[in-house]
């Protein structure tokens, strides 16, 4: 079960794959996303970076189809493809690092705040719950944004006081609560 399992995952990753690399949107996206042992890595088209990739994937540029031709873009993908294929997203990771190529890891949620770029940075910060979540950008030498470390409210969650400010009654409110006009909720702790 669990094999079935594992393949049904790589096969749903593959459509997905399939539909971003053959869709009506290749030609307007400005990236490749390649996907290598059930990872992803990012590679930007352009010019101006191609001779980075191509450098960083052993290729070489003259016996490549040309970047320019959409007609030569399938055989330039598949081959890109089957190179991002042949080395685990650590190991694409370490061979650009430092490079001028635009190819960058696709990272999750739980593995981007780890990111070294991101801790040095201090992109992250954990709020009043202890979630994390990404801090205001952009951080300013002079004036940097103070981030807020409170949740946002519910729905719903400061109705009656609003409207009591306004001058509605509790009766009012809740003739307006029960008719379905507004919606009161109270904040529920986290246990």
């Amino acid at each position: 079960m669990q094999a079935e399992t594992e393949n049904l995952a790589y096969l749903s990753l593959l459509s997905l794959f399939a539909f971003l690399n053959n869709s009506v949107f290749r030609a307007t996206l400005p990236l490749r996303l390649v996907l290598m042992r059930l990872q992803w890595m990012n590679q930007l088209k352009g010019q101006m970076h191609l001779s980075a990739s191509v450098s960083g994937l052993e290729l070489d540029a003259g016996e490549l189809p040309s970047q320019m031709s959409f007609d030569d873009w399938p055989e330039l993908r598949r081959i890109f493809t089957e190179r991002f294929a042949s080395k685990s997203q650590a190991e694409w990771s370490e061979i650009f690092d430092g490079t001028d190529a635009c190819v960058t890891p696709v990272l999750s949620f739980d593995q981007v705040s780890s990111h070294p770029h991101n801790r040095e940075r201090g992109s992250f910060m954990k709020d009043s719950s202890g979630e994390e979540s990404p801090r205001p950008a952009p951080v300013l030498s002079r004036t940097p944004a103070e981030p807020c470390l409170t949740s946002d409210p519910v729905t719903g969650e400061h109705t009656a006081e609003v409207l009591q400010e306004y001058g509605f009654t509790s009766p009012q409110i809740n003739q307006m609560l029960s008719a379905g006009v507004i919606e009161c909720n109270a904040v529920k702790a986290k246990l």
